[in-house]
């Protein structure tokens, strides 16, 4: 599988501002502009296109699903991965 990968957000940014959940605006170099949910609950997970990805999940780095990914950096960055044909 290869994807086309787009920084989201800092993972320490959105848990320092201690939200539940938090929708994102966010302009996808190829897909255009574009709304992810980032919500917490166990797990700090990403919503995009009714797929639901959690981040790091039981050390699944990145964790795929749906032909989506989420993927978390080592600087503490959650990035969106979406599956291209090869």
């Amino acid at each position: 599988m290869t994807f086309d990968w787009y920084k989201l957000f800092s993972l320490s940014d959105f848990l320092a501002e201690e939200l539940t959940s938090r929708e994102l605006i966010v302009l996808l170099e190829t897909l255009g502009r574009t709304t992810v949910l980032i919500s917490r609950g166990n797990l700090v997970s990403i919503m995009y296109k009714n797929v639901y990805l959690p981040v790091n999940y039981v050390d699944q780095n990145p964790y795929i699903d749906s032909g989506l990914a989420s993927y978390l950096d080592a600087d503490n960055n959650v990035w969106l991965g979406v599956e291209v044909a090869t």
